[in-house]
């Protein structure tokens, strides 16, 4: 049995290095998919399962562009833990097309049958040490203004570290950054 533990993601549009090496045609991507300019707004936390033996760790929320967060999945803390479950990424604040308690994006298994490739590019990995970023199938959710014509489109989902993951919207050409938000830490400082 796994424990659980609080887990969210904010979304960031800051790697804009990573628009020069990602996923175009031959595992890279047009220097357009980086949006420098993307709204902000704040996500949904949610949960993720644990091998036995592993730390609980602080509560988390999610703060950035595309109003995505909250993810349900196993996120290993050691390499030799193997990835299942699946991450849902949930708006909190929503936008004119996509309104709050929609989901953004779902990446429906990060395990063995999800898997698409390892990323070796930066930011996701480092070609000279051989460490690289899972890249595992998901869907994005997008809709016309005022939520009409909804539908879910193939995109993927880079799973970076612990802390940081990243959404390529296939049609768009678009990736869209997550990093975790430490809800406790922000609360100290009195920032609600």
């Amino acid at each position: 049995a796994s424990t659980r533990r609080s887990e969210s993601f904010s979304s960031t549009s800051s790697y804009a290095s990573a628009a020069e090496e990602l996923l175009n045609g031959n595992g890279e991507i047009e220097e357009s998919a980086v949006e420098e300019d993307a709204p902000t707004s704040t996500t949904a936390s949610s949960t993720a399962g644990l091998t036995p033996g592993s730390s609980t760790g602080p509560s988390s929320l999610s703060d950035g562009a595309e109003g995505a967060g909250g993810a349900e999945a196993e996120i290993p803390d050691d390499p030799d833990d193997i990835y299942h479950g699946r991450i849902e990424a949930i708006k909190l604040t929503g936008d004119p097309n996509v309104p709050r308690g929609e989901y953004t994006f779902i990446a429906p298994d990060i395990g063995p049958a999800g898997f698409v490739r390892t990323a070796m590019e930066a930011p996701f990995g480092d070609k000279a040490t051989g460490q690289g970023a899972r890249v595992v199938k998901s869907v994005g959710h997008i809709a016309a203004r005022g939520f009409r014509d909804d539908e879910y489109i193939p995109s993927q989902l880079i799973l970076i570290d612990h802390d940081r993951m990243a959404q390529y919207w296939e049609a768009f050409g678009h990736i869209s950054f997550y990093q975790r938000v430490d809800v406790d830490a922000l609360l100290r400082f009195g920032i609600t």
